[in-house]
């Protein structure tokens, strides 16, 4: 399962300040003479871009324009023609939750993004299980 959100690059930068000056660091970034719609200054403008983040941080979540959770099954099924082919990993998208106002295109990048990211994970742990049965099997 991932958990995404979407924040604009005005929302970002707000983000970089707050996290510079939580952490007592200076605000060395060049600024605009030209505040944004909120009167705060910030050296980018809101293009109507979004940013998509994987595993938001508690801070991340209060900057952002919408939440999804998306959760996928995974499993693998073998080539009826080849034998001796390599399983092939099948993928069923199970769960989709969203929240706030988000572009249909935007919410089907973002599914993408998860689902790319959950069979990163799931061929990881495939990996590391099978390492780990052949070498008490090994033994």
């Amino acid at each position: 399962m991932a958990h995404l959100s979407e924040i604009s690059e005005t929302q970002l930068a707000g983000l970089v300040r707050q996290y510079q000056q939580d952490n007592g660091e200076g605000d060395d970034a060049h600024m605009d003479e030209d505040g944004d719609a909120n009167g705060i200054k910030s050296n980018k403008r809101y293009t109507g871009e979004t940013v998509v983040l994987l595993d938001p941080t508690p801070m991340e979540l209060d900057y952002a324009l919408s939440t999804h959770v998306f959760a996928f099954a995974f499993s693998q099924t073998l080539d009826a023609q080849d034998k001796d082919a390599r399983p092939q990993e099948v993928s069923e998208q199970i769960l989709a939750e969203s929240q706030g106002a988000v572009d249909l295109e935007d919410l089907e990048q973002a599914r993408e993004l998860c689902l790319r990211a959950c069979s990163a994970v799931v061929g990881f742990m495939r990996t590391a299980l099978r390492k780990r049965v052949l070498s008490q099997v090994a033994v």
